[in-house]
């Protein structure tokens, strides 16, 4: 999901990000901020995702007789590094998919 919307982006920017290159704009320059934008996605996917498991359990731990307890908050920091790892790695699998298909135009 991060991959396909890094690619819809750089597709939507190809002729901003063709003019940076053309005024001397590194390759790196240009990728850097939809690195970091894929990297933002999945951390607010997975913080979203983490809080809306946290409702559910408190909501059902009035129901229940045993108290159940969530996730301990290194597991927590994990699944987020994890998720940031991970967008990163779709937003630059994005990218040179999308560098290749220029190249083959």
């Amino acid at each position: 999901m991060v991959a396909n919307a890094i690619r819809l982006t750089v597709v939507a920017r190809r002729d901003i990000h063709r003019v940076m290159v053309m005024l001397g704009a590194s390759r790196r320059f240009v990728r850097t901020p939809l690195l970091f934008e894929g990297a933002l996605v999945s951390v607010l996917a997975s913080g979203t995702a983490l809080g809306i498991t946290y409702l559910i359990v408190l909501g059902l731990a009035n129901r229940l007789v045993i108290l159940p307890s969530f996730l301990p908050w290194r597991w927590m920091l994990s699944f987020v590094g994890a998720a940031a790892l991970l967008g990163i790695l779709g937003s630059a699998l994005a990218l040179a998919r999308v560098g290749r298909e220029d190249r083959t135009r």
